[in-house]
């Protein structure tokens, strides 16, 4: 076969058998295509970033960097939850003024319950009505009823909403159920027209993560059989990139790796 025919063959087969590089973060798998490209937002010359643009929303790829990340915590034990009342931009009518509130509330949280709130990990969502509401995971023993009625009276004299709680975590991977399930609901992730939200998850304190494992360059063709049936997981756990319909496809057409409906 001429040489060039060989390297026509090559090619094609690189094409159709692509290269990723596949890590494994605690339970979670995420999957890049192998090699440099393009990066929106960045300067891709090596010669440094460029400034970060104003934040709009949350992508698919950005959630999941954080199921990647909340998956990682080993220490997590508490879950709170805070809202706004119905006329929310009386409360929060800038996302400055809401986050001054809430980085309030955690500081005083911190300071009167310290056993029950060493750190945190806490994202920004925007329900159906465009109102913001909180999240946040909290390291430390688990928070007691007093604890909950403090942050909700807390909470209420920022806000005025009242539909508040901190409650145990019921399973030590709860946190990345949690958020691996919200990934799905696109239209949390965008905030109401004319309202910039800022940064949309954050963390601070005694997180305790896992090691990312680096399990290498896998051909397509040779990925390993749990990363294509992580797809039956609650965390829905191949991140990073959507897989190729391509690659759905090839999944799909193998029983044993079937794709749930």
């Amino acid at each position: 076969m001429p040489r060039s025919a060989v390297r026509h063959y090559e090619l094609k087969q690189k094409e159709h058998d692509p290269v990723y590089l596949l890590k494994k973060h605690g339970e979670n798998y995420e999957l890049k295509p192998a090699g440099p490209r393009p990066v929106p937002g960045r300067n891709n010359s090596g010669a440094g970033l460029t400034t970060r643009g104003e934040i709009k929303g949350m992508s698919s790829a950005s959630w999941g960097r954080l199921v990647l990340f909340v998956s990682r915590i080993t220490n997590l034990s508490g879950f709170a939850t805070l809202t706004l009342p119905g006329d929310w931009r009386k409360a929060a009518p800038t996302a400055i003024v809401l986050k001054n509130h809430f980085n309030a509330h955690l500081k005083r949280i911190h300071r009167n319950f310290p056993q029950h709130c060493q750190g945190h990990i806490w994202i920004l969502e925007f329900q159906e009505r465009g109102a913001p509401h909180f999240h946040y995971w909290t390291v430390g023993d688990p928070p007691t009823p007093e604890a909950s009625a403090f942050l909700c009276d807390d909470w209420e004299r920022r806000t005025g909403a009242h539909r508040n709680e901190w409650a145990p975590l019921l399973k030590t991977d709860g946190a990345a159920r949690y958020v691996g399930k919200e990934g799905g609901k696109r239209l949390q992730k965008v905030p109401p027209q004319g309202w910039k939200p800022g940064r949309l998850w954050g963390h601070r304190g005694a997180l305790q993560m896992d090691d990312v494992e680096t399990v290498g360059p896998v051909a397509q063709s040779e990925l390993p059989p749990e990363v294509l049936t992580k797809f039956r997981s609650p965390y829905r756990t191949v991140f990073g990139e959507v897989l190729p319909e391509e690659l759905k496809r090839r999944v799909a057409a193998r029983p044993e790796y079937q794709l749930p409906k």
